[in-house]
C-alpha cells in the first residue's frame, strides 16, 4: 500500500500529462485504498465529512452532503469520460477523523461556511495536510462564509494566513476547457441579495 507523499508525488508527475492533452484535470492521482471491498481505480473523488452548525458531521448528512451523492458521481462520471483518468464513480464520503483519509490524496469540502471542526478533525486535518493531501474547498456565499472558513483554517493552522494566488501563477495557465467566460449562477446570487 503505497503512502500518501508517494501518491502526491505521482500526483505532480501526472499533472503535465494531463494538462497536455487540453483538459484541466488537477484532481488527478494514483491512490490505493487498500480495503478488499473496494474496487481499485486511479482516482477516487473523496468528500470530506466535518462537523457543522447543524451538529452534524456524520453520514446522515450536514453541510457537507450538499448535492451528495449525485454531484460526485455526475463529476466522476464525466472526469473518466473526458480525460481518460480511471476514475471510480461511486460516491466516498469520508470523516476527516477516518485514518482512510490517509490513504487519498484528494478531499473536497463545500459549503464550509457551517463548518465547525472538532478537535481531532482538526488535528488529523493539520496532520493530513502536511503529509502532502489536497484540500478543495468549494461553494461558500458571503464574507460571512469566509470569515467561518478563516476561523476554522486559523484552528488547523493557526500561524498561518491565507494567501491568494496571484493571476500569473502557472495554475491559471493551464488550457482552458471552453472559451466562453465561467459566470456564477445568477439565480442563486440574486436570492442570496434579497
Amino acid at each position: 500500500m503505497r503512502g500518501l507523499q508517494e501518491q502526491t508525488l505521482s500526483f505532480a508527475s501526472r499533472l503535465r500529462l494531463f494538462s497536455l492533452q487540453g483538459v484541466l484535470v488537477i484532481l488527478v492521482a494514483s491512490t490505493s485504498l487498500g480495503a478488499d471491498d473496494y474496487p481499485q481505480h486511479e482516482f477516487y473523488f473523496t468528500r470530506g465529512i466535518f462537523t457543522d452548525d447543524f451538529g452534524m458531521g456524520d453520514e446522515s448528512g450536514g453541510s457537507w452532503s450538499i448535492d451528495y451523492p449525485e454531484a460526485d458521481r455526475h463529476f466522476t462520471y464525466l472526469l473518466s469520460r473526458l480525460s481518460g483518468v480511471d476514475s471510480s464513480t461511486d460516491e466516498n464520503a469520508v470523516k476527516l477523523t477516518d485514518p482512510e483519509l490517509f490513504e487519498l490524496p484528494f478531499i473536497y469540502a463545500l459549503e464550509v461556511g457551517a463548518m465547525q471542526l472538532n478537535e481531532a478533525e482538526v488535528n488529523l486535518l493539520r496532520k493530513y495536510l502536511l503529509a502532502g493531501g489536497f484540500l478543495l474547498i468549494d461553494d461558500f456565499w458571503g464574507s460571512w462564509a469566509w470569515e467561518n472558513l478563516v476561523d476554522q483554517m486559523q484552528l488547523v493552522f493557526p500561524n498561518r494566513e491565507i494567501r491568494d494566488i496571484p493571476a500569473r501563477h502557472p495554475i491559471f495557465n493551464l488550457t482552458r476547457l471552453t472559451s466562453r467566460p465561467m459566470l456564477p449562477s445568477l439565480v442563486s446570487i440574486l436570492w442570496f441579495m434579497r
